[in-house]
């Protein structure tokens, strides 16, 4: 079953930490931290200074109107 992910990042750019989000579909917290760390090193080549994480986005139910 495909979920959304919230993938939180942070690169070293320069002397200092650039922090970065995204929210993509996937199967699991695995394959959405793959897929934006192969795109963090088509962008930049080395990713010794990268820090990545992801978990699961779940939205919350919609609020029931008041009456």
């Amino acid at each position: 079953m495909v979920s959304q992910y919230d993938v939180r990042y942070e690169y070293k750019k320069g002397a200092e930490w650039v922090h970065e989000s995204t929210r993509l579909p996937a199967t699991s917290s695995a394959l959405a931290v793959r897929r934006v760390a192969d795109e963090l090193q088509r962008r930049f080549g080395d990713l010794s200074n990268l820090n990545i994480y992801a978990e699961e986005f779940i939205s919350a139910p919609a609020e029931e109107e008041l009456v």
